[in-house]
């Protein structure tokens, strides 16, 4: 693999951007945030997702083409809030710590994943759903690493390179798992912030600027988030 001086210095910008980004909502929720910890919901997932050779597009449509190595993903998050609104938007602003495992099935040895991002969640009640029915509805971004580059990469990605660092961004429509149950609910009891969704893990080089060559590859899944006050 090719060292991209480029991709090193543009990676490291984009972490300074997205502490300085925290810093800032630090700065809005005032002194007492650190202060305040304990008070700040905390956020636990797991998720899976395969990979795919549609865009991205396509994929917030839920038109997915799996990948002909048919290779995934899986992997833990961890989340803390940072705060309760974005520009004035009530919003709940979230910061991540990822760890993921891709499969490569035997093309290639399976890649350790780390990804650091924060994430935009609101809460959108429609009329025609049930008031107990919210859809929650997830945008993020950050940065993602491989440990080696993902095979559906090297191949999307020919005759350039990709890299180990790129841009990461997901997308997010869950529902609540309390909800999607109610017809049991005399057999058991689910918290009320349990989220279960459609999600689209997406590593991009941002047109070229992470790496040799523009690309990037989605891994549509589901995932399952629960949310501790």
């Amino acid at each position: 693999m090719k060292f991209s001086f480029r991709s090193t210095a543009l990676s490291a910008l984009a972490l300074f951007l997205l502490s300085a980004l925290s810093v800032n909502v630090f700065a809005v929720g005032g002194n007492n945030y650190f202060e305040n910890l304990r008070d700040k919901k905390k956020l636990f997932r797991l998720e899976s997702g395969f990979a795919s050779d549609a865009d991205f597009g396509p994929s917030l449509l839920f038109i997915t083409d799996q990948s002909q190595e048919n290779t995934f993903y899986s992997g833990v998050a961890v989340g803390l809030q940072l705060g309760d609104s974005l520009f004035g938007y009530p919003v709940d602003v979230v910061g991540f710590f990822a760890v993921q495992n891709f499969h490569e099935r035997g093309f290639q040895a399976d890649a350790l994943g780390v990804t650091l991002f924060w994430k935009v969640y609101k809460k959108w009640n429609f009329r025609w759903l049930p008031d107990n029915l919210p859809i929650r509805i997830g945008l993020g971004q950050g940065l993602s690493y491989a440990s080696r580059i993902p095979v559906a990469e090297q191949r999307d990605f020919q005759p350039e390179d990709s890299a180990e660092t790129v841009h990461f961004l997901e997308w997010s429509v869950q529902l609540p798992v309390k909800a999607l149950l109610s017809p049991f609910s005399d057999y058991f009891t689910v918290g009320d912030d349990i989220w279960l969704g459609y999600n689209i893990f997406h590593r991009s080089t941002v047109f070229g600027l992470f790496a040799d060559g523009p690309g990037g590859v989605n891994y549509p899944g589901i995932a399952l988030e629960f949310v501790f006050d």
